[in-house]
């Protein structure tokens, strides 16, 4: 066991150390999320390099670098929580306010000042050699109230998925669903790495230990991967979701508009459920920044709302002229992917269930 949790430990350190090589990249940098993983994966080094420095056995001769690295532990549930706050909403602002977020963090630091770095070298090993570092604020205490910190976070990300107006099941186009699936799987690994260290912390057992590991291992290149084949279209997505407020348009864009919806309805595109803002800019030949702008301040609606107007008035074509058909099967053809999202989207520009329109 002892040699699997060995591996383990200086696998995750070195996939860390590798995604944050890769992360330094300058394209890759001007990612607000991007950056904060960097930090992330570096944590995720610096608490391995500890657990490895533990399990090596020179603990004894070198105890002034005991109790520090594990600090940095407490890093990870606030930096994955802003890191998915900026995947997913990649405007997010993240302001000195919101440093209450470390407080765990700098709490923990001042304890083990207070209990342990305050000590002379001799009196650290002594801890060691006699096992009174075990104690159970060390052991127990701490760890669990770790847990119940790491519990907060997850619930303040998945509130942050919500307050973004993007369902944890139900995206508005397979190219969010891409995008955004890395971050439900982050999601998923922390419950389940929070359950599993509860576990460990409570039982002690070897093998609770061994899940916990493969576990971190598993979370950093999620974390990593998710974020690196991310789509670049989408980094603009909270651009697209938003609105300005409404000017008088232009003739260029009034232009501009009807060759868009010219595109989207009778060339299908709208039927696309991975069309994004950017590709539909490109189809158009013009500039990104022209079509928002068009869409935002001329029209005065997102990119979002512009899309679905065309596939619910594919939709309504379908639900009238193919009675038959299942409801269904309708929304994934005009673009929908799921019958929950197509519901919403089709009573919120109708007023009407698509039941309903069909029966009226």
């Amino acid at each position: 066991m002892a040699e699997v949790g060995w591996i383990l430990s200086w696998a995750t350190f070195l996939q860390a150390l590798v995604f944050a090589g890769i992360l330094f990249h300058p394209g890759l940098t001007e990612s607000k999320a991007n950056r904060i993983l960097l930090a992330l994966m570096l944590v995720f080094a610096i608490e391995k390099a500890d657990q490895i420095f533990l399990a090596s056995g020179t603990v004894l001769d070198h105890p002034q670098f005991a109790m520090t690295g594990n600090l940095f532990g407490a890093l990870i549930a606030p930096l994955t929580y802003f890191h998915i706050r900026c995947r997913i909403d990649p405007g997010a602002r993240l302001s000195l306010r919101q440093c209450w977020a470390f407080l765990p963090f700098v709490l923990l630091v001042v304890y083990a000042i207070a209990t342990y770095h305050r000590l002379d070298v001799e009196a650290q090993r002594a801890l060691f050699v006699t096992g009174d570092i075990l104690t159970p604020a060390n052991t127990l205490i701490i760890p669990l109230i770790g847990d119940a910190v790491s519990l907060g976070f997850l619930g303040a990300a998945i509130m942050a998925l919500r307050q973004h107006d993007i369902r944890v099941r139900n995206w508005f186009s397979n190219i969010e669903n891409r995008t955004l699936s890395g971050v439900r799987t982050v999601l998923a690994l922390m419950l389940v790495i929070i359950a599993i260290h509860f576990a460990w912390t409570v039982t002690g057992n070897s093998g609770v230990g061994i899940l916990l590991g493969i576990g971190h291992f598993l979370l950093v290149n999620a974390l990593a991967l998710g974020a690196l084949t991310a789509p670049r279209d989408t980094g603009d997505a909270a651009a697209a979701n938003t609105t300005a407020p409404r000017r008088e348009q232009t003739a260029d864009q009034i232009d501009l508009l009807n060759r868009a919806q010219i595109l989207l309805s009778e060339d299908g595109l709208c039927r696309d459920a991975d069309l994004t803002i950017a590709r539909l800019a490109r189809r158009l030949g013009v500039a990104q920044r022209a079509l928002s702008e068009a869409i935002n301040t001329g029209a005065g609606i997102n990119f979002h709302v512009f899309v679905n107007a065309a596939r619910i008035e594919a939709a309504r074509a379908a639900l009238t002229a193919e009675p038959d058909r299942s409801i269904l099967d309708i929304a994934y053809d005009c673009g929908f992917n799921s019958k929950s999202t197509f519901n919403d989207a089709f009573r919120k520009l109708t007023g009407q269930t698509p039941s309903q329109y069909r029966q009226s």
